[in-house]
């Protein structure tokens, strides 16, 4: 896999994950507030989630995605 290739995956996942960002990060809110009462950490802001709680789900969303992607690249050329 050539090394265009392979940052044209990076940028893909990283610019569609942030949608589901934005998604998963409000979907999450009641887990969040559960995990604050019970742990006693900062996790939801007077607005939403905290901003090391946003970062987070991206890595793992842009990680997964990459992965999938690079995943089913390799997948079809070893089919051909």
């Amino acid at each position: 896999m050539g090394i265009f290739r392979a940052i044209g995956i990076i940028i893909a996942a990283v610019l569609l994950a942030i949608p589901f960002t934005f998604v998963a990060a409000i979907a999450s809110v009641p887990l969040l507030r559960d995990i604050e009462a019970r742990w006693d950490i900062e996790v939801v802001g007077h607005s939403g989630p905290a901003d090391w709680v946003i970062w987070m789900i991206w890595l793992v969303i842009s990680a997964a995605l990459a992965a999938t992607i690079w995943r089913l690249g390799t997948t079809r050329k070893t089919a051909e």
